[in-house]
């Protein structure tokens, strides 16, 4: 028995979408050409969990570092409306750095959210320390950071690479700062975005890592509210297995046609 969603219920008609199990979460990482992509449920993931990434703790990505990362999403179900996807990455590591700054690159998409939604909320929070040792007399020290976010009605699979982002780039936030001072900051946005039936959302970071620079507690989200009726999980029977029913149904009833004969 393979098990879909009917989603929104439209003039009569049911949209049925492919169960969220078909779906992927996917993570993908640059820093100046190396790389690292992780998907939900491969060797790289901690997690045992469908839905979510977990990844092992002080990854080394070119000369930066990553703290373990958390990587989840939500999609609307019956008396549960909210589609979501969301990333926090506790520290990117730019002590190790010797000589010029790093530049990175991060997307995480995920396909098969519902509709039908009318404007998705992209969040972001983190705090930039450009350079933790005040050096910043001695050199030029920037760090920067570029958080995006894009929704797709074609639901098209996104971070097959670092810069993978399909759709329509709903938000855009960036921040730049330098010295040995640290900036903390926190946005949140409401943009319009029409959908009926399933969707992709992805998000995409990149940005510059000073010599001695961190970026810590990063965290960034998407949400949209699905606003039509949402039919629960049902079960489709395999064809296999659908036509000995029909058949049986269909002897069933010309039996009882020749007994009224």
């Amino acid at each position: 028995m393979k098990t879909v969603i009917a989603s929104t219920l439209l003039a009569g008609m049911v949209t049925i979408a492919p169960s969220t199990s078909y779906a992927v979460l996917r993570l993908s990482i640059d820093v100046d050409g190396s790389t690292f992509t992780c998907i939900d449920n491969a060797a790289c993931d901690l997690s045992p969990a469908d839905d979510t990434i977990i990844t092992q703790d002080q990854i080394p990505i070119g000369d930066l570092r990553f703290a373990q990362m958390l990587i989840n999403f939500h999609v609307a179900a019956p008396f549960d409306n909210v589609n979501t996807i969301s990333a926090s990455i506790p520290v990117i590591n730019g002590l190790d750095i010797t000589g010029k700054a790093r530049n990175y690159d991060i997307a995480i998409s995920q396909t098969g959210f519902i509709g039908q939604v009318e404007e998705i909320t992209s969040s972001s929070e983190g705090t930039l320390s450009p350079d933790i040792f005040g050096r910043s007399d001695v050199k030029p020290s920037v760090t920067s950071m570029i958080i995006k976010s894009y929704a797709d009605s074609q639901n098209q699979q996104g971070a097959d690479n670092a810069t993978d982002a399909p759709g329509t780039n709903l938000s855009t936030v960036s921040i730049s700062v330098g010295g040995d001072q640290s900036f903390p900051f926190s946005f949140s946005s409401t943009g319009p975005f029409s959908d009926k039936d399933f969707f992709s959302m992805s998000m995409h970071s990149s940005g510059i890592i000073a010599d001695g620079g961190l970026i810590q507690g990063a965290a960034m989200s998407m949400l949209a509210r699905e606003t039509g009726p949402i039919i629960p999980p049902v079960s489709v029977p395999e064809p296999s297995s659908i036509f000995p029913i029909l058949s049986a149904v269909g002897m069933t009833g010309l039996l009882g046609w020749r007994r009224k004969l």
